[in-house]
């Protein structure tokens, strides 16, 4: 439900900013206070150790939907400057982090080693299915009636989701993770088991150069969509809708793959597919190829964060994932905005079409340089 709510929400706020200002800075800034917060994500994910899951992951959601409904309630009086936009970016951003780090360690504790690959890929194409697709398309839609309604709709999908996640807590109610550090300590305790981790650290920085690599593309495609390929509000939503239903595909696919082969040769592959397809799509202005383009990847992006997300819950204790894997999605999602500020500055000064080009060279650069490397070590500390 929030993940319906989610999509729609993550089409109108670009849209949204683009009515204020149609730089296409001011438009990639929108995503980098929405990735900022994960620069700190190691504190949430402190708290979702030391917490009962479900209560905790209640609370997150009633704070995502005073957010959002505030900021449609802003529109809908016409009083939405730029920073209103930037800071419900921001409070979406901290809570996403504190709801990730809660939902990995829920999934250990219910999946057995071998089926990690697989449930994380159903999981994932549930959420995808929901937010990217559905909700995506749903956003376009929403957005050309009035720009206020996605945002009371995502509220409305946050509140269900909240109420459901209450439910559970009181008749299933999680046993409470009692650490014995305290929370600074905790914290300190996690970075230091990630940076002694040699795999884990060469896995998360290379997914961090893709995170940079897709955000040079994501940053500005919405200003792709309507001025390279002349589409309308309602068609970007479509478009987006449409091509993300390869995340579906791409995550139901990558499941077994990581069961059977591991982590590592599935980030590889991911990688270099993901590359062809971000040089395919800048080369083009029509609306049928450059869809294609991009329905492939979001397949590989969808493919590589299971393998991403499987690595992490392999490696990491179950009493430190939410702090651990926090740091590396802090890498991650820091080098989200980074890439869409500099998306932004090569589209205003060289072009729209531009960051394709950037991000698929550099992408195969480093899959070429860091990818055997990373298979190794990963091979080597993964457990049989």
């Amino acid at each position: 439900m929030s993940g319906l709510g989610d999509g729609v929400a993550l089409v109108a706020l670009p849209l949204l900013a683009a009515t204020l200002d149609r730089s296409p800075v001011i438009v990639a800034l929108v995503m980098v206070a929405q990735r900022a917060p994960w620069l700190l994500s190691v504190v949430t994910g402190a708290i979702a150790d030391r917490t009962r899951l479900r209560p905790f992951m209640a609370v997150v959601e009633s704070s995502r939907m005073v957010v959002v409904t505030l900021l449609g309630v802003a529109v809908v009086v016409h009083f939405h400057p730029l920073a209103a936009i930037f800071l419900a970016a921001v409070g979406l951003g901290t809570f996403e982090s504190a709801f990730f780090a809660a939902t990995g360690r829920m999934v250990t504790g219910i999946v057995r080693l071998s089926q990690l690959g697989r449930a994380n890929g159903y999981l994932f194409a549930m959420q995808t299915g929901s937010e990217q697709v559905a909700g995506q398309a749903l956003g376009g839609l929403l957005a050309a009636v009035a720009l206020s309604l996605p945002f009371i709709f995502d509220g409305a999908t946050f509140g269900l989701s909240a109420l459901l996640l209450i439910s559970t807590a009181l008749r299933h109610d999680s046993q409470k993770a009692v650490p014995a550090e305290g929370m600074l300590e905790g914290i300190r305790g996690g970075l230091r088991w990630f940076a002694q981790n040699a795999g884990l650290r060469a896995a998360s920085l290379y997914v961090a150069v893709l995170a940079f690599c897709q955000s040079l593309v994501v940053g500005v495609i919405v200003l792709w969509a309507l001025h390279v390929l002349d589409l309308s509000r309602a068609g970007f939503g479509l478009l987006m809708g449409a091509t993300t239903a390869g995340m579906v595909l791409g995550s139901l696919v990558s499941g077994r793959g990581v069961d059977r082969f591991g982590t590592g040769p599935v980030l590889v592959i991911s990688g270099l597919v993901a590359a062809a397809a971000y040089l395919g799509a800048g080369s083009t202005a029509a609306v049928t190829l450059a869809g294609l383009c991009l329905f492939i990847e979001q397949a590989a992006v969808a493919a590589g964060s299971v393998a991403n997300q499987s690595m992490r819950q392999i490696l990491i204790p179950r009493e430190m994932l939410g702090r651990v894997a926090n740091v590396t999605r802090s890498l991650i999602y820091g080098a989200i905005p980074a890439g869409a500020l500099v998306g932004g500055v090569l589209a205003s000064d060289f072009g729209l079409r531009v960051p394709f080009f950037v991000a698929g060279g550099l992408q195969l650069g480093v899959v070429a340089l860091v990818g055997p490397r990373m298979v190794r070590l990963l091979a080597a500390e993964q457990p049989a």
